[in-house]
């Protein structure tokens, strides 16, 4: 599933959960992109904090992806094709 979120460009924090923790399987998620890869029955505080690594990744990621477009619409667009491109985007 990993392989398939990336190939579609979904750069989504993903956290991996097993029963069994074997090395090779830990590194190749890793090596992929997964944020973690954890145990099941962890305690609550480990989840809790592997989450919310994961949403603060993946919140500054977008963020930074955002302030990039909006720089190249700023600086990129004449004020005709800026005026153009706000209603085209609004329908």
């Amino acid at each position: 599933m990993q392989e398939r979120l990336s190939e579609r460009g979904l750069a989504l924090p993903i956290i991996f959960f097993s029963r069994y923790l074997d090395t090779p399987t830990t590194v190749r998620t890793i090596k992929a992109g997964a944020l973690d890869f954890l145990m099941k029955l962890i305690p609550s505080d480990q989840l809790l904090q592997a989450v919310g690594q994961g949403i603060a990744h993946f919140g500054s990621d977008t963020r930074t992806k955002l302030d990039a477009v909006r720089s190249r619409l700023a600086t990129t667009l004449t004020p005709r094709e800026r005026e153009v491109f706000e209603l085209v985007v609004r329908g």
